[in-house]
């Protein structure tokens, strides 16, 4: 995940971040976060309870079809939402190659953003990072037309 904090920053953030699916189902977070995960299991903890014993800025995310439960610390505070989001999604004819993958473009306008992904149907589940899903195929990369925030898959790992 590459990002900038403030609009007009010229300084890029990094983070290092997992996106978990399955067929209808997907789990967005910190690479930071999945390192507590262990703890989280032998202290019977929810996604919660690991949010708020980790600081300054934490995220998880969880989607199972359309419904998205979003959780997030940021300092001292915690934060916990959850909605259904139904993305419309334009498909545009146009293709390039990411990692060995055929993907193909898609925009959509949310939240006052334009956003323009590449998606691969050679992997056909319906998953993505942060929010976003709803197309025909994996999500690799995202990122908003002003170049604020990029999501890019730089890794994928099959694990039964």
């Amino acid at each position: 995940m590459r990002f900038k904090k403030f609009e007009n920053s010229n300084k890029t953030n990094y983070l290092n971040t997992s996106l978990y699916f399955s067929e209808n189902e997907s789990i967005f977070t910190l690479d930071k976060m999945v390192k507590v995960s262990k703890i989280k299991q032998e202290r019977n903890l929810n996604a919660g309870d690991v949010i708020s014993i980790t600081s300054p800025f934490y995220f998880f995310i969880k989607r199972n079809n359309n419904s998205v439960n979003y959780f997030e610390s940021l300092g001292k505070d915690f934060f916990k939402y959850n909605s259904e989001i139904n993305f419309d999604w334009t498909l545009i004819n146009e293709k390039k190659v990411i990692s060995d993958f055929t993907c193909f473009k898609a925009t959509l306008n949310y939240y006052g953003r334009k956003w323009i992904a590449w998606y691969t149907t050679e992997i056909p589940l319906n998953a993505g990072p942060y929010y976003f899903y709803g197309l025909p195929g994996l999500i690799l990369d995202i990122s908003d037309s002003e170049d604020i925030f990029n999501f890019k898959m730089t890794n994928i790992t099959k694990k039964i």
